[in-house]
């Protein structure tokens, strides 16, 4: 862990100061590099952290879980952080606002690299899922064992009522796609559905009209 703060240190101290002698392209590859290997580091602190945790009983199996999955680095390859936050902690934090959130990750990210890597990153977007009037929450998760019970949630009741959100979703539940998928299969059946009961309407209709 000390290696990882020295190397942290001289890549936002000394060595942001030595790199603006360098000229491009050379400034322009130790910059993409100095990112890529900043990147590493904080993965690479954020495991050793939560093994520290787990080795002096200061995490669960479980936390430490939760842990490894708060930040995720580099989305798709983009110079990016993602940050989640769920449960009681994510509504604590809802309650001041954004700037509770971006403080809150701000110093979990100094806690690891340093007070200086405060001035590398900026906040993009935030949404607050449990504020939400139409989301209500994040997404569904299920117990385990239990995923199954999505095919159960996703069934019409006598093809008349149909269901869909991402929680129908059998393999991208938690997913925006996953609910467009649900989305379009259940307008889907609703047509059939709404479509069978007019034949049927019909053919009775004519049978009707032939006994008359």
């Amino acid at each position: 862990m000390a290696l990882v703060e020295r190397t942290a240190a001289y890549l936002d101290g000394d060595g942001r100061k030595d790199a603006k002698g360098l000229k491009p392209p050379v400034s322009v590859i130790y910059a993409s590099e100095s990112m890529r290997l900043t990147t590493r580091l904080l993965e690479l602190a954020s495991w050793l952290l939560v093994r520290r945790g787990l080795k002096e009983g200061e995490l669960t199996p479980a936390e430490a879980a939760k842990k490894r999955e708060r930040i995720k680095l580099r989305p798709f390859g983009r110079p990016m952080i993602e940050a989640y936050f769920g449960g009681n902690l994510a509504a604590e934090l809802e309650t001041g606002g954004e700037a509770a959130f971006v403080d809150f990750a701000l110093d979990e990210l100094t806690g690891v690299l340093g007070s200086a890597f405060a001035r590398r990153v900026k906040p993009i977007a935030l949404h607050s899922w449990g504020t939400d009037p139409f989301a209500r929450g994040s997404y569904s998760y299920a117990l385990p064992g239990r995923a199954d019970c999505r095919a159960i949630l996703a069934a019409p009741v006598d093809e008349r009522l149909f269901f869909a959100g991402e929680a129908c979703s059998a393999h991208d539940f938690s997913t925006a796609h996953g609910a467009l998928i649900t989305g379009v299969a259940a307008a889907t059946g609703a047509v059939s559905a709404t479509a069978a009961t007019a034949v049927a309407t019909r053919v009775r209709a004519v049978r009707w009209r032939d006994i008359d």
